[in-house]
């Protein structure tokens, strides 16, 4: 038994090696795995070793960014490797990759939040904090019209929770019409953060209280849909807005039916008859529903 052992192990180690030729052979006669084959060696990120020199002192930053695009945008990681092999500096690739990445739709503007999970917008407002209307300072005739104002105390402001249940109601009556009124109706659900986009509805503040979104394929859909939506809201928001302080008779309008909502609220069946009248020399018949 003993003198058969190293007859074995020698038998077993040729066929290895022929095993191990034959595969060789195989990738070396077919042009696409050859390719693979050198794009694998070629890879930096192929193991844990840096065969790569990093720009200045971002290293850490630079390597979080190469194996996420690596894997979610191979095209920009071919980009930026081929940068860096040409001495790119650390603010060219941020700037290169943060440019590739936002013409995917996701809006990265900085380099180093790219390995906190995907970024997106904030545009929530936030009645109750005073630099919402040093930011904002459009907004401030369209909420006296609900009787909100950032004055006299900006750093007391209350916001009652019937002002959201009425711009609520009105809102959604205007969401219903296919002129400036509708897109009104969305500056109300900005207003109130009714309008069901996580982007729209929160700040940074809060949204970074939520879990990011991971950089695989499923949630970068996901994230350009949200910021695809967002930007549509947001279209329709500044619209909105920039209309109704054009034209004094559409604030007097939203005043008017916000205070028959205010004078009827709490009543038993009540109904309110909102009329949006045509302005600016439209055709069309003034808009009324009953709600």
């Amino acid at each position: 038994m003993k003198s058969s052992l190293p007859e074995l192990n020698k038998y077993s180690t040729n066929k290895l090696v022929q095993t191990y030729a034959l595969l060789a052979k195989g990738l070396h006669a077919d042009p696409v795995l050859c390719l693979a084959h050198a794009a694998a060696w070629l890879d930096p990120l192929r193991s844990d070793s840096n065969d790569m020199d990093m720009p200045e002192s971002e290293d850490d930053t630079v390597f979080v960014a190469l194996h996420i695009l690596r894997r979610a945008f191979p095209d920009i990681y071919f980009d930026a490797l081929q940068a860096i092999r040409h001495g790119a500096s650390y603010q060219q690739l941020d700037h290169l990759i943060c440019e590739a990445v936002q013409a995917q739709g996701i809006p990265l503007e900085n380099l180093e939040w790219i390995g906190w999970g995907i970024p997106l917008p904030a545009y929530g407002a936030v009645l109750d904090d005073s630099d919402f209307y040093t930011a904002h300072p459009d907004v401030i005739p369209v909420l006296d019209c609900f009787g909100i104002s950032p004055e006299p105390n900006p750093y007391d402001i209350d916001i009652p929770e019937v002002t959201y249940k009425v711009a609520d109601m009105i809102a959604d009556d205007l969401l219903k019409r296919e002129n400036e009124w509708r897109q009104v109706g969305w500056l109300l659900k900005w207003l109130t953060s009714g309008t069901g986009n996580s982007s729209c509805d929160h700040d940074h503040e809060t949204l970074s209280e939520f879990q990011p979104l991971s950089w695989d394929a499923d949630d970068i859909a996901f994230a350009r849909e949200i910021v695809e939506e967002a930007d549509g809201i947001m279209a329709d928001v500044h619209a909105g807005l920039e209309w109704i302080n054009q034209h004094p008779a559409a604030l007097e309008a939203l005043a008017h039916n916000i205070q028959k909502i205010y004078q009827t609220k709490g009543s038993k069946n009540a109904r309110y008859k909102l009329e949006w009248p045509c302005i600016a020399g439209s055709d069309e018949r003034a808009a009324q529903s009953v709600a």
